[in-house]
């Protein structure tokens, strides 16, 4: 009987220990699985405020507001959905390179874009690069 309360002790033991770990090593995946979750969430973010930023500098180009030359000192850094922008602008050949910068929880997307203004068609603009990274 003594054999049997013992074989039955380290029995209920193993089995609360395999459970153990197959707990652990569950919740290990699924927290695993969550970090990449928000990292690829704070890299959309990122994205989107970079892409805002652009399009802030493509409206006050149409607008006139500013040109390539200008200083962006109004439209430079922003925030929305908290995730912030930064945006540069220069002169290249004819046209404009936009170059915005998205940051949110430390995932950093860029976007380069070149755009020509055409002043005698109403400000219109052609872009002809837009590179995301």
């Amino acid at each position: 009987m003594k054999d049997r309360k013992g074989f039955i002790l380290a029995t209920v033991l193993a089995i609360i220990t395999a459970l153990t770990m197959i707990a652990s090593f569950t919740t290990y995946v699924i927290m695993r699985k969550t970090r990449l979750t928000l990292a690829i969430s704070d890299s959309i973010k990122a994205l989107k405020a970079a892409e805002s930023g652009v399009e802030v500098a493509l409206v006050k180009l149409k607008k006139g507001i500013i040109d390539c030359n200008g200083t962006l000192d109004d439209i430079a850094n922003g925030t929305i959905n908290n995730a912030t922008y930064s945006v540069n602008m220069t002169e290249e050949g004819d046209g404009c390179l936009i170059t915005s910068k998205g940051e949110k929880n430390g995932a950093i997307r860029k976007i380069e874009v070149k755009a020509f203004v055409n002043k005698t068609d109403n400000n219109s603009i052609t872009i002809e690069l837009w590179k995301t990274y």
